[in-house]
């Protein structure tokens, strides 16, 4: 059996991807597979553009990166508005109470995507499609190079690359915007035909995955994350037969 770590957070983009690869270089000895999401936004947006850049400071913080030049990207508490700072999560909430945040375990899972909680599929799938879908690509290059050179970090340690395209509710899948969809779908199968070390799997309309997988329209759950694993196990061990 092999082990493995998931070094990948919410909204995490392609570029801290690589930079986390690089910053731990001279640790990967041992690493066999890199296991890399390419969903129907990832080569449309980064980070610190997007409405969710206010999550680079965890990368400042936490991992030392220090990757931005905005000040706010270096405090938990300057990070933030008054009313998310004071809930019940929050760091200074934590701080006051001498607790932890803690949302993954040991090796890095996400725990708080269960299936206790679920919204309506219909709406969050227009909703997510809604708000992945750009209305210019002028990140798709910098995005495809970014990947390329991921690929080349892990070719000349020989490393495989698994590249996966995540199952979906069809809620979602059926309002995504054709052209970036296609686009994104072209491009990871070109990578795939000129990389030896890549081999790339589209679970995007799997029908093996129903209802009770997703958390939401565009994320599985705890039922759906086991399942998925195991497919995406299974698929790893066929090719280092």
């Amino acid at each position: 059996n092999l082990n493995g770590f998931n070094a990948g957070y919410v909204s995490q983009t392609l570029d801290y991807d690589l930079k986390i690869l690089e910053k731990y270089d001279g640790n990967w000895g041992h690493l066999k597979y890199i296991v890399l999401p390419i969903s129907y936004f990832s080569l449309f947006y980064q980070l610190e553009t997007s409405a969710e850049s206010w999550r680079v400071k965890n990368y400042n913080i936490y991992y030392g990166m220090t990757s931005s030049n905005k000040l706010t990207d270096y405090f938990e508490i300057l990070n933030n508005n008054l009313e998310i700072n004071s809930r019940e999560d929050n760091i200074l909430l934590c701080a006051w109470k001498k607790s932890r945040i803690l949302l993954v375990p040991r090796l890095g899972w996400g725990a708080s995507f269960n299936s206790g909680s679920q919204p309506d599929l219909l709406e969050s799938g227009v909703s997510a499609a809604t708000r992945h879908t750009y209305a210019d690509d002028k990140y798709f290059n910098d995005n495809l190079t970014i990947l390329r050179s991921i690929i080349y970090f892990a070719d000349k340690r020989h490393i495989t690359v698994f590249l996966y395209t995540p199952p979906a509710y069809h809620s979602y899948v059926e309002h995504l915007d054709k052209a970036q969809l296609e686009r994104t779908l072209m491009a990871i199968k070109q990578i795939d035909h000129d990389y030896r070390n890549v081999f790339y799997v589209n679970f995007l309309t799997d029908d093996s995955f129903t209802a009770v997988d997703f958390l939401d329209a565009d994320h599985l759950n705890e039922i759906g994350a086991e399942k998925f694993t195991k497919k995406i196990g299974e698929l790893i061990y066929k090719n280092s037969q």
